[in-house]
C-alpha cells in the first residue's frame, strides 16, 4: 500500500533539522519501498504492507534513535489523501488561494474543538482531519492550534498537499 509520513516540527525555524536524504535513508532502513521525499518540511511517500499506526510508531522511534529527538509522525494512505482532497470545501477553482488552504491532519479526533475559535478563519472538521481557510493569510492568523487540539497534529497547505498527492 502507498503511504505518506507527515512529520510535525522538523526543518522549521532551524529546529530539529533532518536532511531529506537522511530521512529517505531512514525510511529505507526500515524496509519501506519506493521512498521519495516532498519538500524540506518532512513529507515522505513510500510503500509498505504494515498498518498506519504501526508505521507511525516505528518511524517516530527510528527518528528518535537516529537523530536524538522525538517528533509527531502521522501516516496516511494514498486513498486517505485523495479523499481529503475530494472532500475539501475550499477549492482553488472556486477562488480560494491555495497557500491559504490548510489540511490539518490529526492523530485522532475530529477537530470540532476548533469550532470554538471566533476568528476570521473558515474551519470545517472531519475524522482525523480539518480544513482551515486563512481568510487573511496564515501569517496574520491568531488561531493557536496548540490551544485547541489535544492530539498530535500537523498542517500542510494546499500547494504542499498537492505535491504529496502527485507522488502518491
Amino acid at each position: 500500500m502507498r503511504y505518506v509520513s507527515l512529520f510535525r516540527g522538523i526543518n522549521v525555524g532551524g529546529n530539529h533539522i533532518i536532511p531529506m536524504k537522511d530521512l529517505r535513508a531512514l525510511h529505507e532502513s526500515l524496509g519501506l519501498a519506493n521512498v521519495a521525499s516532498v519538500i524540506q518540511s518532512g513529507n515522505v511517500v513510500f510503500d509498505s504492507d504494515q498498518e498506519s499506526a504501526a508505521l507511525e510508531q516505528t518511524i517516530a522511534d527510528a527518528v528518535e534513535t537516529q537523530f536524538g529527538f522525538r517528533v509527531p509522525v502521522l501516516v496516511r494512505t494514498a486513498d486517505e489523501i485523495r479523499a481529503a482532497f475530494a472532500a475539501c470545501p475550499f477549492q482553488p477553482s472556486a477562488g480560494y488561494q491555495p497557500n491559504w488552504i490548510a489540511f490539518l491532519f490529526m492523530r485522532e479526533g475530529s477537530g470540532r474543538e476548533l469550532e470554538a475559535y471566533d476568528g476570521s478563519e473558515k474551519i470545517y472538521t472531519g475524522d482525523r482531519l480539518a480544513y482551515i481557510y486563512y481568510t487573511d493569510g496564515m501569517g496574520r492568523s491568531k488561531l493557536n492550534l496548540e490551544r485547541y487540539l489535544k492530539t498530535d497534529w500537523t498542517v500542510r497547505n494546499h500547494n504542499v498537499a498537492s505535491k504529496i498527492q502527485a507522488l502518491l
